[in-house]
């Protein structure tokens, strides 16, 4: 083989090899280039907005303490708009000694709104343990307490006033501070009230 052969095959060799590796680096700086772009385009902006869900929705909710003859006497939380028949049903529906007609059912309520179911007429004479109403002397009306035994207009209307002077009452025992309501009167009524 002359020199002028091995001259050739060792230059087409060398540009072989210089092309190729000409080739490969400018392809992996296409590549990279081509990421660096792909990054940039997933990156926020400073000047982009980022709208995030408010956590200061509120739910239009209001509360109401039902009590009187009702199953279960509390305070419940409805949807603004409901009517005083939404919140008997919340308190279970009515005793049967509920007397509906003296209510408006269709009534809408108010935040904060006390709804008292009242019993039928006879309901001091009925009133008994078994029956499981306990009258809130904190939260009671005068119609409530003239449900309990031995509690007239008077009596009932002097619990609401004492109860607005010396604010809410801390025991059931507390009650004897108010005249008219001693010993006795207070054995007869202590099993059916709670703060």
């Amino acid at each position: 083989m002359n020199i002028n052969k091995i001259i050739k095959i060792l230059t087409v060799s060398i540009f072989i090899l210089v092309s190729g590796i000409f080739f490969w680096g400018n392809a992996k700086s296409q590549t990279e280039s081509s990421e660096h772009i792909i990054s940039e385009k997933i990156e926020p902006q400073e000047s982009e907005i980022i709208i995030e869900p408010s956590l200061d929705v509120v739910a239009n909710h209001i509360f109401v303490h039902v009590c009187g003859a009702v199953k279960r006497p509390g305070v419940y939380e409805l949807d603004e708009g409901a009517r005083v028949c939404d919140a008997i049903n919340a308190a279970s529906g009515f005793k049967k000694k509920a007397d509906d007609t003296k209510i408006n059912q269709a009534q809408l309520l108010t935040d904060g709104e006390q709804i008292v179911v009242p019993y039928c007429s006879s309901n001091r004479e009925d009133f008994s343990e078994q029956d499981g109403t306990r009258v809130s002397i904190n939260y009671g009306t005068i119609e409530e307490f003239m449900t309990l035994p031995g509690i007239g207009q008077s009596k009932a209307e002097s619990i609401i006033k004492y109860r607005e002077e010396h604010g809410l009452f801390k025991n059931i025992e507390e009650l004897k501070n108010i005249q008219g309501i001693k010993d006795g009167v207070f054995s007869n009524i202590e099993d059916y009230i709670m703060l």
